[in-house]
């Protein structure tokens, strides 16, 4: 029997999610010189450095089974890398295999990208699905 698919990725409220739980820990709490600047989807972004995005890449969801999956990625920039992988690891070590909502995260991989003179972009990739 065929599956179908229905792209669901406007339809979830994921990226919301994730920074609302990011925003609890102490780290993104920080003002002045350490605020990090903390956004999802296609919010504003209020800074070019110490800013963290997250947004849904892909959304799927089964129409037989109603189960969704997709990839959701979390982007870190900021003109130091060691800021960048200090941030990047305690990220990762929150989200892996995390519940938000009624999502599991489950980290997937990461790359550090040079996008200017003195700045720096770490993307951090997690599986999703819908529990």
């Amino acid at each position: 029997m065929a599956s179908y698919f229905e792209n669901v990725k406007d339809k979830i409220d994921l990226s919301e999610l994730v920074e609302k739980h990011l925003q609890e820990r102490e780290i993104f709490k920080a003002t002045g010189d350490e605020k990090v600047f903390l956004v999802s989807g296609k919010q504003q972004r209020p800074s070019r450095t110490r800013l963290v995005t997250v947004n849904v890449l892909a959304a799927l969801k089964d129409t037989e089974t109603g189960s969704t999956e997709g990839v959701l990625n979390i982007n870190i920039q900021d003109h130091d890398t060691l800021w960048i992988e200090y941030i990047g690891e305690y990220i990762q070590l929150i989200m892996d295999e995390s519940i938000v909502s009624n999502y599991r995260l489950t980290y997937n991989n990461e790359h550090l990208f040079k996008v200017a003179d003195g700045l720096y972009f770490k993307n951090l990739k997690f599986n999703f699905s819908k529990i």
